[in-house]
């Protein structure tokens, strides 16, 4: 469980915000992107696909990066996404045992928050110093090629 004060709740909340927003344009893309290669399997360009999300945290925080063992530039954490929880705006996320007994204790997050949240080794003042987030859309195409079989 976490202690949080509300100036954390407020920067917190304020990060949540923007991922949020963000996650309606990612969302718009990856199936824009799977409308186009599910057309390249119709027209027999490819024989399927991948595709895949990952989510990068960076800061410039020395310390921080020394502690993760990351150089700078490289990300602080990295973990995949699932397509179908990051479309879900059905679904926000609550981390209750992070937050039990805290100003935040109700408050729901959006499913990339939610994977900094739970996903990362991190704790809340240092998840506070991340200065960037990446999420990354990686298209694998895949060509089939079946050979000669012998007698």
């Amino acid at each position: 469980m976490w202690t949080i004060t509300g100036d954390e709740k407020i920067k917190l909340l304020a990060i949540n915000d923007l991922l949020a927003k963000q996650e309606i344009k990612i969302v718009e893309r990856y199936q824009l992107l799977e409308k186009e290669v599910e057309e390249l399997i119709l027209q027999e360009k490819i024989h399927d696909y991948n595709l895949e999300l990952t989510l990068q945290c960076f800061t410039s925080d020395k310390e921080l990066n020394e502690k993760y063992k990351s150089e700078e530039g490289s990300p602080l954490f990295q973990t995949f996404m699932n397509f179908e929880s990051l479309q879900d705006k059905k679904t926000l996320w609550n981390e209750y045992y992070l937050f039990r007994n805290s100003i935040l204790e109700s408050f729901l997050f959006c499913y990339t928050c939610y994977c900094i949240l739970s996903h990362s080794p991190m704790l809340l003042n240092e998840i506070l110093k991340i200065e960037n987030v990446w999420i990354n859309i990686t298209v694998d195409f895949q060509w089939n090629i079946e050979l000669i079989k012998s007698k």
